[in-house]
């Protein structure tokens, strides 16, 4: 589901916030599904495992430069 699509079902852009839309295009583009981060032990838990689309360094990396961005 992409960003306007997760907008529409939800009635408003008040119910979606601007970091969890990025967060889901990042992780749709490693191939993922996409995981709400509610706490930074999550985020750091996700960075901390691998798949055959996205390894730990590659998760590192986006987990940065998404952070910086947002």
């Amino acid at each position: 589901m992409d960003w306007q699509q997760r907008l529409r079902s939800n009635g408003s852009a008040t119910n979606v916030s601007f970091s969890s839309i990025i967060w889901t295009l990042v992780q749709q583009r490693l191939g993922l599904t996409p995981v709400i981060f509610s706490s930074w032990n999550e985020l750091t838990d996700w960075t901390s495992t691998a798949t055959q689309s996205s390894t730990m360094k590659l998760r590192r990396l986006v987990a940065q430069a998404t952070l910086y961005k947002v």
